[in-house]
Order: structure tokens, then C-alpha cells, then sequence
């Protein structure tokens, strides 16, 4: 008994020649090749240089072995297609095996250029390619149990057009009415976009594509800028306009259409009275109607997509590891005829290849995804084994199933991520996120007023009774459940480490949205339309239009979020104290902000050429600007650069962005500097003055003389004196 009322698979077609399963075995086993051509590479670039013999080569001879595992587990089946793919598969498996094993122990590495140009264009060749491959081969491939429009048909079809130019419409309006100064993870990415621009431009693709892969082990990869940054290719420099709109493009509307599809699939398998098939047509109109609800119902994930954030792109990959998970669980477990078991193989290795992909690119594309994936897998592993138990195929198939999908996995996952696992080990000590973000930890009343001034309480209330009444009634039960408990374990993980902010609900995206969506596509055939399109016009128009009010209206609209285009209303005072900036600091020196808030902070002073960027006074404050430490827990005490600060700006009143207990590294030496003792003596007070929104006056105070060591170290003796049972562990990763 599967937990999806109807079966996912279908029967082949009589007929169907050996030759077909053959080739189709012998190109999905060419394409988990390059697969390993990936690791390989990335093997070369990252773990030889530090384990020149031994680990690199047992990492790459493990592949291998996996690979052999697959092959021999899709070649389990009977008839002529088993053995010719077998014997194919065997050469295959020797050829990779010397290319693997000789590039991970880094033969002919300062040889043969040739030898390195092949080895790149195969991994750029697989990366881009192997998903696409498999997806191209889908013959016997659907990722989805019931039938639903594809992403190319609701991306070609009149309403989706109309969806993309209204969206684009829309963000572009916004974007021009909105003056502000983006700094922090706001600035981020676009900062990312243009470096990769530059990188490309000067020095080619070679190096623009080693720089990702070395960025695969860092916290801020370089993965969310690829497409951004291949859409503004030949844009110099790229303005926020340009980035914004290649982000829609390239993230948001995805995500959006992704979250539409979700609820089409799981409002379409409802059983209703009286129902009448839906026409390709009015599938496409539902699907884009699911979408608009997301935004109407849940504008949080619109708000922070806004603020110049690409992490929404992480939302159609969740997406499409929710399908391919439960197309997965459908291979293993459904009891449908097949006329060769060959064809279930095949599409069982590749199924299991394409979501272990696709987890492995969430993880990539932001490290907070990886919950998600955990989530995914673990519950993809729970309902598998759930409906194994009451499956009736045969135990020999069962564990034929298990072993392609499990080695399968494994593979691509060693393949892809194994070197960052190694790089992760030998930074170990640098990778305690619970640790470093202990300052983002505010507790679980904090977190569930942040929740509801975020999410709002109408549509969280509203989105558990769908959520509650599909259980019951939808035959994507299993799809149902895989979101749900994904969702769960994604959101209770992270709040293991930190808090969310607004960006990470992206992880509850697939859940709120798809139920928000599934909602309006259930009472579109049971309201009058035009009411629902009325509710859902004005719940719009009030996230735009009106500011939040509180009380009984946070219940339609949460309290925290506005969509209204943001003007800074010192931004005059702000471009003042920019152009006094670039005068006062002379070329060669730095100066520094001991302050942090959405007020004043490094970022902001060092973005003010966003206000006007044809200002060269005001561009040359990016190179100007030194950051300091911000928050104790992640990056330590006042480091010594503060030395080099010839001019230092601080808020009146102190501005922080969280409590200060986690801020001393800010808070001391600023008090230093205001009252003129330990490293303050070395400065002394400006008279120039600025007044910046809620009337933050940001002081100026300049280095007479240079900082001594033991000033230096007293300092840092102080900030240690102020983190009790932390002291000896930030010691350990800062020093003294």
C-alpha cells in the first residue's frame, strides 16, 4: 500500500527493443562519469594541494568503487540488454578509473596544459550538463505521480508571459522609486556579481571558474552569482537595477512558478463533487493563480527578496527535490507491471542522481539550505522504509531498488561534495555554528514574536487547516508529507544554531506558499471567482499601499513587513557625510565606523557612492573603508587593524544591531574613544557633525598619534574580561 492513492508508474509500451534499455543504461552511466570528472577536478584544485598522495586518492578511488556498485546494480536485470550494458559498463569503469584516480593524485599537474584544458572543459561539460542529460532522457522520467503542466509549458503560455512582464513591470517600478543605501548581506551578492564580472572580463572563464570552485567551501559561495552575473555579462559595472532584474529573472519568478506547480499538484489531487478534469489550459491559469496567491497571502518572502537578496533561488531547487524525492520513494516501492525491469533501473538511477543534485546545489547555493536537504533526505528515508514494509514486491527487488538508489547517491554525493567534507574537517575548529552564532540565539519567545511580525498570524492559521484537510483528502499524501516534515526539521535544525532572519523563512516558502496557493486553487471552484480575485487584489494593494498599522490589522498583514519602496529621508546628510569622507581621509589612509545598525555601520559609509554612483569622491570609499569586529561571537576582540584608522565615525547614542552583551567588541573601544582613555588617548574629537535619521549623530574623531601595543593589548585584555565561559574558546580562535 503506497501513501499516494494513485501509481506513479507506467507501463511501458510492448515492444520496446533491448537496444533502447541499452543505450539509455550505457548514457545515464555516461553521464554519473562525469559526475566523477567533477570531483576529480575539484580533488585537483582543493584537497591535493594539502594531501598530495594518500586521502585524495582513497577520495577518488572511493568514487569508483560507488560508481562499480551502481553498475553492477543496474545490471542486475535479465536479458541481452543486462550483458551488453554490462560489458560497456566494465570498459567504461576502467577509463574512468585511471582518469580519476591519476588527476586525484595529481599526475602531470604542472605538465601537460592540454591534459588540464580536457579535464576542465569535461567539468564544466558535467556540471552543467548531467542534470540536463538525465532530464532530457525523462522517456520513462516524470517527477511527479499525478500529471501537471511542465515549467517550460507554464513558462511559455500566455498567462505565464503576462505573470513574468507584470513581475519585471512591477520590480522595475519599484527599484526606480526606492532610494536607499544597501550594505551588509544586501550588498553581498551584487558585490559577488560584479567581482565574478570582473574576473571573467580580465583574466577569462579558466580563472572565473576555478574562483567559484575555490569558493565552495566558504560560507558566501559563489554559486548564487553565476546566473546573474552570465545575464549582465558585458554590463559595466552593473547597477542595482540590472542585478535586481537579472535575479527576477533568474530566481524569483522561478521560485514563484516552482511554488505554483507545488500547489496545483496538491490541490489537483483533492477528490470534489462534481469536478470536472482540467484542461491543460485552465492547469497553466490555476498554476499561475497559486503563484499570485503566495505573493498576496504571504508578502514576507516578496519583502525579502526586495531587499536585494538572491536566496530566493534556493526555493524552485527545494521545489524540485520535493518532486524527485517522491518520484524516488514511487520507483522503489510501486508495485506496477513494467515490460523490462531495465527501464525502472535506469529511471531509479537517475531519479536518485538528479535529487541528490539537487540537495547537494541547495547546500552550495546557500549553507543555510542545507537543513532543508537534511530534512528532505531524512524524511525521504522514513517514508521509504514506511512503505517498503507494506509494498508487495519481492524482497529481492526490494533490495535490488535500494542498492541503485543508495549507491547512486552516495556517488554523486562523494563526487560533488566529498572535497568539501575534507576541507570542512582540516577547518574543523572554525566550523562550530553553534558557537560563532551564539550572539544570533535570542530564544524561542523572541523567535515566535519574530515569526508572527514576519509571517503574520491569518495565513500560518490559514495554511495549517489546508494543510490539515489535504492529509485527509489529497492523493499526493506522500508529496503532503514530505513537505510538511521536511519543512519541520528544516526550521527546528536552524533554530538550533541562531535565529532566523527574514531571509532564512525562505525555508518555510514550499509549505506556506504551496499551501497559501493550494487554498485558492480549491475555492476557485467553490467561490464565486471574482470574490477570490477581489480578496486577493486588495490584501495586495494593502502590502503595498498602506504602511503597517498593528493591532487587529497585523492579523491580514504582518506588522514587520512593507512593500512599500524605501527612501531614506537622511539620504542628503548621508551623501554630506560621504563627500566629507573623501576629503578628509587622504589617499593610503583608512578610516573605520565602531558602530552597527540599519543607522550607521561600516558597509553603509563605504555604499554611499549608491546614492549617486557617477560621484568618484564618493566610489573611492569603498577602498578607503577598514571593517572592524562586529559581533564577539563571530569575529572576536577589536582587532589590531584599528591601529590603522586614521579617522573614526561613531553613533550618538551607540548604534548596535543586536544586544549588547554580544557587541562588546564594538561597545569598548568606542567608550575608549568617546571618553579619551586607553586607545581613545590616541584621538581626538572633530568638530564636524552629522544628524542621521531618528537623530543618530555621527561623530568624528581623528588619530593624532599611533596606537602602542599595550594600549593594543589592554584592549583585548578588556573584551575578554567581558565574555565569561566564552573567554577561553574565542582566546583559542582569536588570540590574545
Amino acid at each position: 500500500m503506497n501513501l499516494d492513492k494513485k501509481p506513479g508508474l507506467r507501463t511501458l509500451p510492448a515492444g520496446t527493443k533491448d537496444r533502447d534499455a541499452f543505450f539509455q543504461a550505457a548514457n545515464v552511466l555516461i553521464v554519473v562519469v562525469f559526475s566523477a570528472f567533477i570531483g576529480s577536478y575539484v580533488t585537483q584544485e582543493l584537497v591535493t594541494p594539502t594531501f598530495p598522495n594518500g586521502k585524495a586518492i582513497a577520495l577518488s578511488g572511493t568514487s569508483i568503487v560507488l560508481l562499480a556498485a551502481v553498475g553492477l546494480a543496474v545490471t542486475m536485470s535479465r536479458g541481452k540488454a543486462g550483458r551488453r550494458f554490462l560489458l560497456v559498463a566494465a570498459i567504461i569503469l576502467c577509463a574512468a578509473s585511471i582518469s580519476v584516480i591519476a588527476t586525484g593524485a595529481g599526475w602531470g599537474k604542472g605538465g601537460s596544459n592540454m591534459g588540464r584544458w580536457l579535464l576542465r572543459t569535461l567539468a564544466v561539460f558535467g556540471t552543467i550538463a548531467a542534470p540536463a542529460w538525465l532530464w532530457a532522457r525523462r522517456k520513462h522520467l516524470t517527477l511527479s505521480v499525478n500529471d501537471y503542466p511542465s515549467f517550460l509549458a507554464v513558462l511559455m503560455s500566455r498567462p505565464g508571459l503576462e505573470f513574468i512582464a507584470a513581475f519585471l513591470g512591477g520590480i522595475t517600478i519599484y527599484l526606480l522609486l526606492t532610494h536607499d543605501v544597501l550594505y551588509w548581506d544586501y550588498l553581498n551578492y551584487w558585490n559577488k556579481t560584479s567581482s565574478l564580472h570582473e574576473i571573467v572580463r580580465v583574466k577569462g572563464i579558466d580563472n572565473g571558474f576555478k574562483r567559484v570552485v575555490n569558493s565552495l567551501a566558504s560560507d558566501y559561495t559563489l554559486v548564487p552569482a553565476i546566473l546573474p552575473a552570465t545575464l549582465t555579462m558585458g554590463v559595466e559595472p552593473v547597477s542595482k537595477l540590472e542585478f535586481m532584474l537579472a535575479v527576477t529573472i533568474c530566481y524569483a519568478i522561478p521560485a514563484y512558478l516552482a511554488v505554483g506547480m507545488l500547489s496545483f499538484q496538491l490541490a489537483n489531487g483533492v477528490t470534489m463533487r462534481h469536478r470536472s478534469p482540467v484542461s491543460p489550459q485552465e492547469a497553466t491559469d490555476l498554476v499561475i493563480l497559486a503563484a499570485l496567491a503566495s505573493i498576496s497571502l504571504a508578502p514576507a518572502f516578496l519583502w525579502s527578496y526586495l531587499k536585494n537578496m538572491p536566496d530566493i533561488g534556493g526555493v524552485a531547487i527545494a521545489i524540485a527535490a520535493l518532486f524527485a524525492a517522491n518520484r524516488l520513494i514511487a520507483l522503489v516501492v510501486d508495485d506496477a507491471k513494467c515490460e523490462e525491469d531495465q527501464h525502472r533501473n535506469i529511471d531509479l538511477l537517475a531519479t536518485a542522481a538528479i535529487l541528490t543534485y539537487l540537495l547537494a546545489l541547495l547546500y552550495l547555493f546557500r549553507r543555510w539550505y542545507v537543513f532543508f536537504s537534511i530534512g528532505l533526505a531524512a524524511l525521504t528515508v522514513i517514508l521509504l522504509a514506511y512503505e517498503l514494509g507494506r509494498s508487495r514486491l519481492p524482497l529481492g527487488i526490494k533490495l535490488r531498488h535500494v542498492v541503485i538508489a543508495a549507491a547512486t547517491s552516495i556517488l554523486v554525493a562523494v563526487s560533488v561534495g566529498g572535497e568539501i567534507v575534507i576541507h570542512w574537517l582540516l577547518t574543523l575548529d572554525r566550523r562550530a555554528y553553534g558557537d560563532l552564532y551564539a550572539s544570533y540565539s535570542f530564544g524561542w519567545q523572541h523567535n515566535l514574536r519574530s515569526a508572527l511580525a514576519t509571517m503574520g498570524t491569518l495565513t500560518p492559521a490559514l495554511c495549517c487547516g489546508i494543510a490539515a484537510y489535504l492529509v485527509g483528502h489529497t492523493s499526493a499524501r506522500r508529496l503532503l508529507l514530505l513537505l510538511i516534515g521536511t519543512s519541520l526539521v528544516a526550521v527546528v535544525g536552524f533554530y538550533q544554531i541562531q535565529s532566523m532572519a527574514f531571509q532564512h523563512y525562505y525555508l518555510l516558502m514550499p509549505l506556506v506558499g504551496g499551501m497559501a496557493g493550494a487554498g485558492i486553487i480549491m475555492s476557485w471552484r467553490l467561490f464565486p471567482r471574482s470574490l477570490i480575485v477581489a480578496v486577493m487584489l486588495a490584501l495586495g494593494l494593502w502590502n503595498i499601499f498602506l504602511p503597517a498599522l498593528g493591532g487587529w490589522s497585523g492579523y491580514f498583514r504582518p506588522e514587520g513587513v512593507s512593500l512599500r519602496p524605501i527612501v531614506r529621508t537622511d539620504a542628503p546628510e548621508l551623501k554630506r557625510l560621504g563627500t566629507w569622507l573623501a576629503h578628509q581621509v587622504a589617499p593610503g589612509d583608512r578610516y573605520c565606523v565602531l558602530a552597527s545598525s540599519a543607522i550607521l555601520n561600516i558597509d553603509l559609509s563605504a555604499g554611499i557612492w549608491q546614492l549617486d554612483p557617477s560621484d568618484p569622491q564618493l566610489l573611492s570609499l569603498k577602498t578607503k573603508a577598514l571593517p572592524l569586529s562586529e559581533v564577539d561571537t563571530m569575529n572576536g576582540p577589536p582587532p589590531r587593524e584599528i591601529a590603522q584608522c586614521s579617522i573614526v565615525l561613531i553613533g550618538e547614542p551607540l548604534q548596535l544591531h543586536m544586544a549588547a552583551e554580544n557587541q562588546q567588541t564594538v561597545i569598548i573601544p568606542a567608550k575608549d574613544i568617546l571618553t579619551g582613555s586607553g586607545i581613545g588617548a590616541a584621538f581626538q574629537k572633530l568638530p564636524d557633525e552629522f544628524t542621521l535619521s531618528h537623530g543618530v549623530r555621527v561623530l568624528a574623531y581623528a588619530r593624532i598619534r599611533p596606537i602602542t601595543e599595550a594600549e593594543l593589548l589592554d584592549l583585548r585584555r578588556r573584551f575578554y574580561v567581558t565574555q565569561g565561559s566564552r573567554r577561553s574558546e574565542l582566546m583559542t580562535l582569536f588570540g590574545p
